[in-house]
């Protein structure tokens, strides 16, 4: 009797703080989750969303056919809460749709080990102001909160809330799959 006793009380442990709500597990407003090898954040005062962790970010692309993307990326239930974005300086790859329909997200921050930015990782984001680029990254730069690449002869991504002329540097060589998006 007593062991069935101990063992309640340790799946009610585990179990309780499971169902809490999100925005009650942190005094600061703030979620604190991992996913595979990534990390993040979420302080719902701020809007601030804050990737950490290591390597590629999870490729989801076969499965987006089959299940929606609230059920494929951890953070998505959250997209109308963030309005900047932080990549840590040890992911190197963003895939795609990790950040569709984030309609409130106006500044994106790339950390330095950053390689790859698929081309849909940012579709439908019709707020995006800026894009900030470590300066010690080696493949990527931005230059007025335009994304280009590392030897500014392509751009990626051109803010989408931006409205008004733009000249394309004569360095530019290459315009991006969806860069105007």
């Amino acid at each position: 009797m007593m062991k069935k006793i101990i063992i309640c009380l340790i799946v009610m442990a585990l179990v309780i703080p499971c169902t809490a709500p999100l925005s009650a597990l942190a005094e600061d407003n703030t979620i604190y989750r991992t996913w595979e090898n990534l990390t993040w954040s979420l302080n719902y005062d701020t809007g601030e969303l804050v990737i950490g962790g290591s390597g590629a970010f999870p490729n989801i692309t076969r499965y987006v056919a089959y299940y929606p993307l609230n059920t494929l990326i951890p953070w998505y239930y959250a997209r109308e809460s963030v309005k900047t974005l932080v990549i840590g300086n040890e992911i190197t790859s963003v895939s795609n749709y990790m950040f569709s329909d984030f309609d409130n997200l106006t500044t994106v921050y790339f950390g330095s080990g950053l390689n790859e930015i698929s081309v849909s990782a940012f579709e439908f984001c019709d707020n995006i102001e800026n894009f900030y680029v470590a300066e010690d990254n080696q493949h990527f730069t931005a230059v007025n909160g335009i994304l280009y690449s590392k030897d500014m002869t392509s751009i990626l991504r051109y803010p989408t809330a931006r409205h008004g002329g733009f000249s394309i540097p004569e360095t530019v060589t290459d315009i991006g799959h969806n860069a105007f998006d």
